[in-house]
């Protein structure tokens, strides 16, 4: 969990989903087809997919 959410990679990219498992936010392909790892840095969520890393930001995610 990460940002009061518990993030869930997928084959189709990640999913947000609050703490009450009412509210589920996809976010899809943030970078490349599958992700491999979520994990935080520094303040931040990064994403790892087979095409790389992306961060996410307010908006979504952005490749590094």
């Amino acid at each position: 969990g990460a940002f009061d959410r518990y993030w869930v990679g997928t084959n189709r990219g990640v999913a947000a989903v609050d703490r009450s498992f009412q509210t589920w936010t996809p976010y899809r392909q943030p970078f490349g087809d599958s992700v491999r790892a979520v994990a935080m840095w520094h303040d931040s969520l990064l994403i790892a997919t087979e095409s790389g890393l992306a961060i996410g930001e307010s908006a979504g995610f952005r490749p590094v």
